[in-house]
């Protein structure tokens, strides 16, 4: 939700819309049997002796392991939660223009650069109108001076004497951090 937020900042004409990937159905299915599996294994542990009396059947080993082992129910429940999720996570995150996709997580592996999946759509899309970036900390340009990727500052709203006090400290550190290394 953060992309689409500072993307629609930084392209105001641009119309987002945000999808849910569905799993496959084998995951889908295997997560429902997961879940049925937690349910009986909890009315077993808690209400096994019950349950085999009520269908004149005498209460397995397991069942009897099940009733005195109730922590390990509870883990067991606990256990088969991460895999139900586990198993309807898809990972997505696909970014689309105009029908073009311009980023796959799927297939990176990672979600893009906020700069950069800037530079993609505007690239596609030159057209699409952009807004200079909303002024802020960590929210300039980034360009490459001498090697080194340095931010160009946007002008920024007042801050607080203790923020301006703590950046001062640190951009001296690095400015004699600089000073080290030249010699």
């Amino acid at each position: 939700m953060e992309y689409s937020y500072h993307l629609k900042q930084r392209f105001p004409a641009l119309h987002i819309t945000a999808e849910v990937q569905v799993p496959p159905v084998q995951n889908r299915m295997a997560a429902t049997m997961v879940g049925y599996a937690q349910m009986a294994s909890f009315v077993v542990s808690f209400f096994g002796d019950a349950v085999f009396q009520a269908l004149s059947m005498p209460v397995p080993d397991w069942a009897k392991y099940a009733q005195e082992n109730k922590g390990t129910a509870v883990m067991l429940f606990f256990v088969g939660n991460m895999v139900s999720n586990s198993l309807t996570q898809t990972g997505a995150f696909e970014v689309y223009l105009g029908g073009q996709l311009i980023h796959s997580k799927i297939q990176t592996g990672g979600v893009p650069d906020f700069n950069a999946l800037v530079a993609k759509v505007h690239s596609v899309n030159p057209d699409l109108q952009m807004a200079p970036p909303q002024g802020g900390q960590g929210q300039g340009h980034y360009v490459n001076q001498g090697g080194r990727q340095q931010q160009q500052q946007q002008p920024q709203q007042q801050q607080h004497p203790k923020v301006q006090k703590h950046q001062q400290r640190h951009y001296a550190q690095e400015e004699e951090d600089e000073e080290d290394d030249e010699f």
